[in-house]
Order: C-alpha cells, then sequence, then structure tokens
C-alpha cells in the first residue's frame, strides 16, 4: 500500500504541517515510500537563510518527521505590498499600460502599393487597432527631415510584406503625424509617444540595422525590447525578424543578463526622450526577472513532497533575487556542464543541469553547512524545515546504503536553489 499524504506526519517545533485539504490530484510520494523503512535516526542541518544562520535539528522515525528549528521567518507579505506599489508607479511613470487602443497600423497592401518611400501619416489609409498578426518595424532615421528618403528601407519592408499580405504594420513616420502638426495631430502624437514599448508588446518586431542602428537610444532600447516580447506567447506568436547588417545576436545577451544600457553613448535626438526611455528599460527589465524566478520554481517543484510542504510562494519576491549574480552563477553551471546557452531560459534547463551534476563529484565539495538561501524565496517557516527535511534524509542516508535511491540528483537540486541569491 502506497504512503499517501495523511500517512506522513510532519512537525515544525511540534505544530503539524501540511493539514490542508489538498484539492485535485492527491500529491506523489513515491518518495517517502521508497524510503520508509530506512527513515530512521536524527542530525543537524545547519544552513543559512539570508544574513541569519538557521539551526535545524531533525528526527526521522519512518513516516513521522520533526524538525526543532530557530528560523525566524522574514515578513514577506509587508516586503511584497511595497513591492506591488513601487512597480505599479513604475508602470505609470513608463506610461506602459497592458492594452493598446487607438492605435493607427498601416496595412500590408498600403505598403505595396507605396512607390518611392514610407507613406506620411494619413488616417484614411491607416486602420485603428487591427486585428491579426502585427509587426513594430524598429529602424534608423536617416535625416530628420525623412528616414527613408531613397526607399531603401522600404523596400526591405515591402520584401516582407509579400509575404505577410494581410499583415499590419506600425512605422513611426507613417503610423504618428509628423511636423507641422495640427492641433489634433500634437495631442495624438503626444499622448502615442510614451505608449511606444507598449504599442511594440503587441507585435512582433522587424529590425532594420545599419552600422549606426545600435547607437541610437531609440534604436537600442527597441530592440531590447523586441527580445523581450520575442519570449512571449501569444495568439499571434511574438518574434524578432533582422533586415539589413550590423551586430545583431549580442543583443539577446545584454538581455538575458539586463546588462545596463551605454546610456551616455547612445544618440537621442531630442533629449526630453530620455526619461521616459529610461523608465521602459526600468519597468520591463523588473518584469524579465520573472523568467529567472520560473527556473526558481520549476526547481522548487521538482521536489518530493512540495505540494504539502513549502508553504506559498509569492512571485513578487522575485524582485529580491540579485539577478545578475545568480544569473553568472547558474549560467557558468550551464555551460560548464555542456549546455546551450540559448537554452538556458527553456523549460526544464536547470533539471536538466541538476541531473548532469549529480553525475559529477560537484556535489561531494559542496558541504550542507556552507548552503546560503535567499530569503526571498525561503521565506517561510515551512518551506525552511522542509528543506532540513530533505537535506537530513541526504546526509542520514549516506552513512548507510547511498544506493537505495539515487539521492544525488535531489541535492543537486538543492545546490542550485543555493545559487538564487
Amino acid at each position: 500500500m502506497a504512503t499517501t499524504s495523511e500517512d506522513i506526519q510532519f512537525f515544525i517545533n511540534n505544530e503539524r504541517v501540511g493539514r490542508t485539504t489538498i484539492v485535485g490530484p492527491q500529491p506523489n510520494m513515491d518518495f517517502f515510500h521508497q524510503l520508509k523503512e530506512h527513515l530512521k535516526g536524527e542530525c543537524i542541518v545547519t544552513f543559512q537563510i539570508g544574513d541569519r544562520k538557521v539551526d535545524n535539528k531533525v528526527i526521522l522515525n519512518k513516516t513521522l518527521f520533526k524538525v526543532e528549528s530557530n528560523f525566524v521567518p522574514f515578513d514577506i507579505d509587508s516586503y511584497v505590498s511595497e513591492e506591488k506599489k513601487r512597480v505599479r508607479k513604475e508602470q505609470e511613470t513608463a506610461h506602459f499600460f497592458d492594452q493598446s487602443i487607438d492605435v493607427y497600423f498601416i496595412p500590408a497592401k498600403t505598403l505595396l502599393d507605396s512607390v518611392s518611400t514610407f507613406p506620411s501619416f494619413n488616417r484614411a489609409k491607416l486602420v485603428e487597432d487591427p486585428q491579426g498578426q502585427r509587426f513594430f518595424v524598429s529602424h534608423r532615421w536617416y535625416s530628420y527631415e525623412h528616414p527613408d528618403p531613397e526607399g531603401k528601407q522600404l523596400a526591405m519592408i515591402k520584401d516582407h510584406a509579400r509575404n505577410h499580405p494581410d499583415a499590419f504594420y506600425w512605422i513611426d513616420f507613417s503610423c504618428l503625424p509628423q511636423p507641422p502638426r495640427n492641433v489634433a495631430d500634437e495631442e495624438y502624437f503626444r499622448r502615442m509617444l510614451p505608449k511606444i514599448a507598449t504599442i511594440q508588446s503587441d507585435c512582433s518586431t522587424i529590425v532594420i540595422m545599419d552600422g549606426e542602428y545600435s547607437n541610437r537610444m531609440w534604436c537600442y532600447m527597441e530592440h531590447f525590447m523586441g527580445i523581450i516580447f520575442s519570449q512571449s506567447e501569444a495568439k499571434y506568436p511574438r518574434g524578432i525578424e533582422y533586415f539589413g547588417s550590423g551586430a545583431r545576436a549580442t543583443m539577446v545577451d545584454k538581455v538575458q543578463t539586463l546588462e545596463e544600457p551605454p546610456w551616455n553613448l547612445l544618440k537621442v535626438t531630442n533629449s526630453s526622450d530620455i526619461p521616459g526611455i529610461k523608465y521602459n528599460y526600468r519597468f520591463m527589465t523588473n518584469l524579465v526577472r520573472f523568467q529567472l524566478f520560473d527556473r526558481f520554481a520549476e526547481l522548487i517543484q521538482s521536489m518530493p513532497g512540495h505540494e504539502i510542504y513549502p508553504g506559498l510562494l509569492y512571485p513578487q519576491s522575485a524582485f529580491g533575487i540579485q539577478y545578475t549574480k545568480t544569473l553568472e552563477k547558474l549560467r557558468a553551471l550551464f555551460i560548464e556542464f555542456g549546455g546551450d546557452p540559448q537554452y538556458f531560459y527553456s523549460e526544464n534547463s536547470l533539471l536538466w543541469l541538476a541531473e548532469r551534476i549529480s553525475w559529477s563529484i560537484f556535489p561531494d565539495n559542496y558541504k550542507v553547512e556552507q548552503f546560503n538561501f535567499s530569503k526571498y524565496l525561503f521565506f517561510s517557516e515551512d518551506t525552511a524545515g522542509w528543506i532540513a527535511l530533505l537535506l537530513a534524509i541526504i546526509k542520514i542516508l549516506n552513512k548507510g546504503n547511498a544506493q537505495i535511491i539515487n539521492l544525488r540528483e535531489l541535492y543537486a537540486r538543492i545546490i542550485l536553489l543555493s545559487l538564487f541569491r
């Protein structure tokens, strides 16, 4: 008879954990069932959470587990509340909204009918908030008066439009009124300019590269945003395509590592645009942090018993991670064990890494007492006790027959969890 969640009794400081009603499929307790006859003994497990040393006395008696811990939970609720306020303020300051409305796009047919260069703004030839595939065109203006006086960029976009005859394109010169503007056009222009990142978020991005493209602040950030948005899912899958020539591959790495743009080196025609561009960068890069948090969630959900022991996880706590430092450690290991960097953010990438670490001598060189977990991710008493329980099982069983079950991969996963700082 398999062990069930009711058979398992888990106490932290004499308080029973896991009494909540579980709706839906019951958790898979095979791990504990296989080890039940061997889960006997006690040990001390010591690690750090944030700057606090946590001492745990763990007692195992088949399906009765007790942890006596000096851990003091981190007040995540107040932290999350403040983070929500901060991100909301960033969103408002960046003028970034979840939906873009009253946005004009130029149909592919209109572009194909254009003879010499991009057509000027003309509401009669544009479509407001169209349904269908959309492309945001990121390009450098070749002159102050006109972005494409010789029609070189138009020729590239027409090649694209021939393969997407039902699509719609957002091109700043054609979709925003240009000087001289009447009062209504000026009001529309001022309202739309801060929403460019919002507009781009609903589109795939086309980048027209040349030697100066990456030196322009608007272009740099549109390229940056295009890669962020291309990693999302939507009814019409978003991607990023390139025309022209110039450095493009390095931007993927800049986005994934959240490298700070070289603001002082980037050129912009109107300096008044700089604050808005920077605000959008701050807001969007905060959202990118959730990509790393997704990898953390995959790891923690791969642990035995996670369904009843870890307590609540607040996604907002991902903002507490020192993103760059965590990423440097994880990516370095990923590459060291033969992973292709482009798959680092793919599903189960760190589970793949844990499997390979478990085959190596790396876990043997990493001592339990050296673990230091982020207080933003292990803030609850339940989660701290649960990790102490798993580490105790590993320590106690490794004193006996280590071949009972492969605990090395479980240990490798805990090692990876400790790298999220």
